[in-house]
């Protein structure tokens, strides 16, 4: 996790914190500082999270989970001047996973391990003949294990050692998306126009609208947007996934990169979870607050009804627009992804 703080010389001043690597900017306005003084206290720190143009009161924001060797931030200037402070780097914590039980059957010459699990997760087994060494450095033996349907998983991790001795760990990893899809190949999105005048539907490719994106998400090719160019008026209109199986999931969250471009008060979008079989919504709808003017992709992050744990789901993002004819684009959407948390 990167930490990153910052300021200015006085407080109320807006801005963001930008980081194209992490594909994240979170906004901000300056608060609790003092010039020439001793700083502020720990009980003065505060995060910003939003990743819209709210603008909260903060002093650092946190951009998590990030893996590669390269990490950029810059700061993007409001209505004063502001600066970074400081960055600073935390390495988090590998989830530590409780063995319940090691069974060596002598007959069969197995080796069977029961452990504390929950569904959805991912775990490596790693083997020793002695406990020199860190174990993160132990070779693995088996490798995308996945979590049983209940509180704890049992495997048999050996067969027929030939050793006396030895000594197992289970590693958990971060589990695959349960769903990924960049729209930059035709993966079978649905496109489903609800309304009598067919003024706007969905398009992917490239958007080319008077205002908004002119490329997808991180200068990708393709995104899908309402019409490629400007939306039309009196428009209710759905995009629909394909399936995704999320047979013994407990949990998942849904995120994607949004770009709202509209007048800000005469368009609606919401997302909603269908039962693939027979597409009734499971669960309640999650709004796109289209208030927002994006001058940007903005990072949208929404969990996974309960409804729709442990069945096959489609996404559907619908749009409304009213009957005022506008030079907008509408609403732009791209990097679908659905995970464990």
């Amino acid at each position: 996790d990167v930490y990153v703080y910052f300021g200015s010389d006085g407080n109320g001043r807006t801005g963001a914190i930008e980081s194209t690597t992490a594909g994240q900017t979170f906004s901000f306005s300056t608060f609790s500082n003092a010039p020439g003084g001793p700083g502020f206290s720990p009980a003065d720190y505060l995060l910003t999270e939003d990743e819209g143009i709210g603008n909260p009161n903060a002093n650092y924001c946190v951009f998590r989970g990030q893996t590669e060797s390269d990490f950029s931030v810059q700061v993007n200037r409001g209505s004063g001047n502001s600066g970074i402070h400081a960055i600073q780097i935390v390495g988090t914590v590998v989830p530590e996973v409780k063995l319940i039980d090691v069974n060596h059957d002598e007959s069969a010459d197995t080796t069977e391990l029961t452990w504390e699990s929950l569904p959805g997760q991912v775990f490596e087994i790693a083997k020793s003949l002695d406990l020199s060494g860190d174990p993160a450095t132990w070779p693995r033996i088996l490798t995308g294990v996945q979590a049983g349907p209940d509180e704890t998983t049992s495997l048999v991790v050996d067969v027929a050692a030939a050793e006396a001795e030895a000594f197992y760990k289970v590693f958990q990893i971060p589990a695959p998306p349960l769903f990924e899809d960049d729209f930059e190949t035709d993966t079978g999105w649905v496109a489903i126009v609800n309304d009598a005048n067919g003024n706007t539907n969905w398009e992917r490719g490239t958007p080319n609208g008077s205002t908004g994106p002119l490329s997808g998400a991180d200068d990708s090719i393709n995104a899908w947007t309402t019409n490629l160019g400007d939306f039309g008026t009196d428009s209710d209109i759905s995009l629909r996934s394909p399936t995704i199986d999320l047979t013994g999931v407990a949990a998942a969250e849904l995120s994607f990169d949004a770009y709202r471009d509209g007048d800000g008060f005469g368009e609606f979008a919401s997302l909603r979870f269908l039962r693939a079989s027979d597409l009734v919504q499971l669960g309640e709808e999650s709004v796109i607050d289209m208030t927002f003017f994006d001058a940007d992709w903005v990072a949208q992050t929404i969990p996974v009804v309960a409804e729709a744990l442990g069945e096959s789901v489609v996404i559907e993002f619908n749009f409304v627009s009213d009957s005022s004819p506008d030079a907008f684009s509408g609403l732009s959407i791209d990097n679908v992804r659905m995970a464990t948390p």
